[in-house]
């Protein structure tokens, strides 16, 4: 497993997802949003994106739940 965690960090930090409000020209987070969702998928996640400023995704995933079951 920690094999897959370092390249999965790998991968993201390979990512270009520079603020574009804090560095003018900066790439954004839609391709590392694509990413995240993509993996997240695959790990069985639901996902859900939102994009409350037009171009900055944010992705949430959580693993499905039992009925009844705690959080």
């Amino acid at each position: 497993m920690r094999s897959d965690v370092i390249d999965l960090l790998k991968d993201l930090v390979a990512i270009d997802s520079v603020n574009p409000s804090l560095v003018p020209g900066g790439a954004g987070e839609s391709e590392i949003a694509g990413y995240v969702t993509g993996w997240a998928d695959a790990a069985g996640l639901d996902i859900q994106v939102l994009e409350a400023t037009a171009g900055r995704p944010s992705v949430v995933g959580a693993a499905a739940t039992t009925a009844g079951a705690k959080r």
